[in-house]
């Protein structure tokens, strides 16, 4: 294992990158506008609001970058997807 690998193996075990972490509600993307859109649509934009509200890192010795600092995408599905999802057990709701 080389010297930069060792270093990025000690950040990532010291937990360096959770100073980036947003643990914050970042809202919804529903809308009356967006409520007609299809899910995938509506998950695509929620996908595109949580990575416009990441935050941007670059660690010392990486050459690839970033990490995942949001753990839930902003609200995009309708209480009916809720409910229909709870009933049939499927969980894509994420």
């Amino acid at each position: 294992m080389n010297n930069r690998i060792k270093k990025l193996r000690c950040l990532v075990l010291e937990l360096a990158h959770d100073c980036y972490r947003n643990n914050k509600y970042i809202g919804s993307v529903m809308n009356e506008e967006n409520k007609k859109l299809p899910f995938i649509i509506r998950k695509a934009l929620a996908f595109k609001k949580a990575a416009e509200c990441m935050p941007i890192f670059i660690q010392d010795g990486e050459l690839i970058i970033g990490g995942r600092t949001i753990f839930q995408l902003p609200k995009h599905h309708t209480e009916k997807e809720i409910e229909e999802s709870r009933l049939s057990n499927n969980n894509n709701l994420a």
